[in-house]
């Protein structure tokens, strides 16, 4: 090895990267939660490799409790006229003119994009300012599909939507669904897998009996339960479906659903109707920042979906990967999430199938007392080595290096 090699890993060059993306940060959904965390990831870690950081996002709707980078908001609509289309079209050339000038400025060496269909016109400024960029977390395929049924300021640029995939340094997706669909779908090669990650400091493990008593469900000896959005689709229909049994069973059980949608008070009078309101709690939504005791109530957790939905995207939830920082196993769809399967860390189920729920429930319920610590010694040892913000960070930045010095 030469010494101007030695040199160079030795003493990395470093970055100025600027993250671009339409996600409102601010909000508890997944989206909001996955980046977010990764905003915070970028500037801890940016500040630890002598790397500069800066995002530029919409301006947030709620409070923010996480520092991010170096920000410069702008607002995804203007409200100038009554014509939604147009009013996107403005918001986009403010933004077009935000980009342009910052890039001017700071004279960013990478740009990072969580890319929306309404965005799709920021690849294409900055393929002209002669900038190199990376998508993250590029979602469905089907956002970016039939153009002929978008306005026609987007409809011109889905049309070259392979041209800015093949042009971005390295793509990531969340599931092997998404990447065999873009590989298929659009002939792209310069995509891997990064799962999405759980901060490991936010979300560990805590006395469960102590968080039982906080959270006000005391009385139950075992809870199984399910916590995020759209919880109708993802697991609380088939609770509340194999309820009666499951507390014949276990009659000290609880079932607590966290989140909202519309179709739960379908729910709650199924669970008054069948006797069991007082076994079934719907907590509602709790803020992120205090979900971590609440997970720790529970004995297992369960994050399914639609099967048309894990056949198109697979199943990237992130309770998932919160449930096992916090020591917990979960039971998801089949086919997905084979990492945690392969190590024992939870079950696979059809979710159509409320038997096989029923019986993986009760094999969790099972698990013998002394067996309990060991396993959420290595539920949480996996996320840390496999699940974690920065776990996910490093892969990136690899990637993101290799591919500028490539």
């Amino acid at each position: 090895m030469s010494r101007s090699t030695r040199i160079s890993c030795e003493h990395p060059i470093p970055m100025n990267i600027c993250y671009i993306s339409h996600v409102d940060i601010s909000l508890p959904n997944g989206p909001g939660v996955n980046e977010r965390e990764f905003l915070l990831t970028l500037r801890e870690e940016s500040l630890l490799r002598g790397d500069q950081a800066s995002c530029i996002i919409p301006k947030p709707s709620l409070p923010l409790d996480t520092p991010v980078p170096d920000a410069h908001f702008f607002q995804p609509s203007l409200p100038i006229s009554r014509f939604p289309s147009l009013n996107r079209l403005l918001a986009n050339a403010w933004l077009a003119g935000l980009i342009i000038g910052l890039t001017l400025k700071y004279g960013y060496d990478l740009y990072i994009l969580r890319i929306s269909r309404t965005g799709l016109f920021i690849p294409v400024l900055l393929r002209l300012l002669g900038k190199p960029y990376s998508m993250k977390t590029l979602g469905n395929t089907m956002k970016f599909n039939k153009a002929e049924r978008r306005p026609w300021h987007e409809r011109a640029v889905t049309l070259i939507f392979r041209k800015i995939l093949r042009d971005s340094l390295t793509t990531d997706v969340c599931t092997p669904q998404l990447e065999k669909s873009y590989r298929s779908g659009y002939g792209v090669d310069n995509i891997q897998v990064i799962d999405n990650a759980v901060n490991v400091e936010r979300f560990l493990p805590l006395d469960r009996e102590e968080c039982r008593r906080a959270c006000g469900l005391k009385e139950f000896d075992r809870i199984v339960g399910y916590c995020g959005g759209r919880p109708s689709e993802r697991g609380a229909r088939q609770l509340v479906e194999i309820s009666p049994r499951l507390i014949e069973r276990y009659p000290g059980a609880g079932i607590v659903i966290i989140g909202e949608d519309q179709d739960l008070d379908t729910l709650k009078i199924k669970a008054r109707d069948s006797g069991l309101s007082d076994r079934i709690r719907f907590m509602g939504t709790i803020p992120y920042t205090e979900l971590n005791p609440f997970l720790n109530c529970f004995n297992v957790g369960v994050a399914l979906d639609t099967a048309q939905r894990i056949d198109l995207i697979g199943n990237s939830s992130q309770k998932i990967r919160q449930f096992i920082a916090c020591g917990i196993p979960v039971i998801c769809a089949g086919n997905t999430n084979t990492g945690l399967i392969r190590e024992k860390l939870g079950s696979w189920v059809d979710p159509g199938d409320p038997e096989q729920l029923l019986h993986e429930i009760c094999s969790w319920f099972d698990l013998p007392g002394d067996q309990i610590p060991q396993f959420r010694d290595k539920a949480r040892r996996y996320a840390e080595e496999n699940l974690s913000t920065r776990i996910a960070y490093a892969k990136r930045y690899s990637a993101w290096k290799k591919a500028m010095h490539g």
